[in-house]
């Protein structure tokens, strides 16, 4: 089983294969080929989503493999797992409203909650979460609403609050 060492960019994760016993590296494109299965689905994933204008992209380079944050996210566990990618969170997340649309002081909080509701102490890293010592993969539908509530973590100016959305 082949094994992948994950390094966090600005805008994504770089993969690279972790030397093997014998320390022969294989390009990122022949990935595939050598393991199949949940390794065969996260490199599909990656092909198919080659638009570098894309939010939701991958790009093959002779050493490494980039993908956006966007694709990381939307990644299902075991396609995660085979690139080296943490597991998804134990916890969910809670999105939560602070005084009302029309007021100065509307905002979106957003916490990491364990079952129960309690709140958990974790620190965002990209599509990265940290807990406690350890690294978890923000996932889809998460991912998504993290990046929409970011603008409105703080008291917006009143015409931008109330400006009708347009799509």
């Amino acid at each position: 089983m082949m094994k992948f060492e994950v390094e966090r960019s600005e805008t994504g994760v770089l993969i690279r294969q972790s030397p093997g016993w014998l320390g022969r590296k294989i390009a990122p494109e022949d990935w595939a080929e050598r393991e199949g299965g949940a390794l065969a689905r996260a490199i599909a994933a990656a092909r198919a989503n080659d638009d570098p204008g894309s939010p939701k992209h991958a790009v093959f380079h002779m050493d490494h493999l980039f993908l956006s944050n966007a694709l990381v996210a939307s990644l299902d566990e075991s396609s995660a797992h085979a690139l080296g990618l943490p597991p998804a969170p134990p916890f969910g997340l809670r999105l939560e409203t602070v005084d009302q649309v029309k007021s100065p002081d509307f905002r979106v909080r957003t916490r990491w909650v364990q079952g129960g509701g309690m709140p958990v102490r974790a620190k965002r890293d990209g599509v990265f979460l940290v807990h406690e010592g350890k690294r978890y993969r923000i996932s889809e539908p998460a991912f998504t609403l993290l990046e929409l509530a970011a603008p409105l973590r703080d008291p917006l100016q009143e015409e931008e609050r109330l400006r009708p959305t347009r799509d």
